[in-house]
């Protein structure tokens, strides 16, 4: 990954006013800009329930897409694009009632000649450590792990108006004001029903996997999300002619055709909800007082449930479950 520039911002609500602070000089590309950006592109990608979408075609009450085409093209630099851009937020903020105290980080990355553009919601967290002189004491950091929001431009895609979705985005989890104002900013918008898409996706998985042996299915099934989850977890799109390859390399297409058959307007690639695709191999729920997870391929075979009678029987025990449970029958009958 090569970081061809970055801008930092300080945002910070005090009452009813939103104040933003930029640095008086471009921020050089150091090292440590380098690691920070790497840790972040990892923490957005590896977050799950990210939107996909398009920029807004409305320049006057978006005009972002505008401003980064300039920076793209030439005709700004990357600070005035960083400052704009602080400036819609702003303003985004103010209309929203949002509060924020934190940073906005933009970057624009090369990477195996593809460019991106990330903008990133980042806030610090307070942790201790012991200095040179044996000392205890209080230190922040950057907090990767909780990012805030995010969004990520295809600047290939983005400036050849791609009909693919051309932006990823990570919305502010629990506070709607704010990732009410960072999509306003950003101008993104025709989210994706990736839900949907996925549901419809996993529907024809099973649909297939019924007219194969049991064995076959199973194996068709876990492989099927397994892709699914792998391509999220890297921010890609998956694409049924490729997934089709990996489900059967004796017949490569088998799969691919029975798409095209049985859902004629079915996409050939679309960005997969990776909560459904794990419920798809496994089963799982809990209540106050117990909690269970399995295997799919299990039901039926060592857990046999009975809707008449609503129990669950779970046969070939875990070992490690078992001792545990004759360790404390044991105690409980001496007790």
């Amino acid at each position: 990954m090569t970081i061809n520039a970055v801008s930092l911002l300080r945002f910070k609500t005090d009452g009813d006013n939103t104040s933003f602070q930029a640095r008086p000089e471009a921020h050089p590309v150091t090292g440590l800009v380098q690691a920070l950006g790497q840790e972040l592109k990892l923490a957005f990608i590896g977050k799950a329930g990210k939107q996909f979408g398009f920029f807004s075609s409305d320049t006057g009450a978006c005009p972002f897409p505008a401003l980064l085409r300039d920076y793209l093209e030439g005709r700004q630099g990357f600070e005035s694009l960083a400052k704009r851009y602080a400036e819609q937020l702003q303003l985004a903020l103010a209309q929203s009632d949002a509060q924020y105290d934190g940073y906005v980080l933009l970057i624009h990355e090369t990477l195996a000649d593809m460019d991106h553009v990330y903008i990133y919601l980042v806030q610090h967290e307070g942790g201790l450590w012991i200095d040179s002189s044996m000392t205890i004491a209080e230190s922040k950091l950057v907090d990767v792990r909780g990012l805030r929001a995010g969004i990520k431009v295809d600047v290939p895609a983005f400036l050849a108006q791609s009909t693919e979705p051309y932006l990823a985005q990570l919305k502010a989890r629990g506070d709607k004001a704010l990732a009410d104002a960072f999509e306003m900013a950003c101008g993104f918008v025709d989210p994706v029903d990736n839900a949907a898409q996925t549901s419809a996706f996993l529907q024809l998985v099973e649909r297939y996997s019924a007219n194969l042996e049991q064995e076959r299915a199973v194996a068709c099934r876990k492989r099927a999300a397994e892709y699914c989850i792998e391509q999220d977890k890297v921010g890609n799109a998956v694409d049924i002619a490729n997934l089709s390859e990996e489900l059967d390399e004796e017949s490569p297409a088998a799969f691919e055709q029975f798409v095209h058959s049985a859902a004629p307007d079915a996409p050939a690639h679309f960005f997969a909800d990776r909560k459904q695709v794990r419920q798809f191999v496994r089963i799982s729920g809990r209540s106050d007082n117990l909690s269970l997870s399995f295997s799919s391929e299990c039901l039926g075979q060592t857990i046999v449930y009975d809707s008449g009678t609503d129990t669950l029987l779970v046969k070939d025990i875990p070992s490690a479950l078992k001792a545990r449970l004759i360790k404390f029958m044991k105690e409980s009958q001496e007790g």
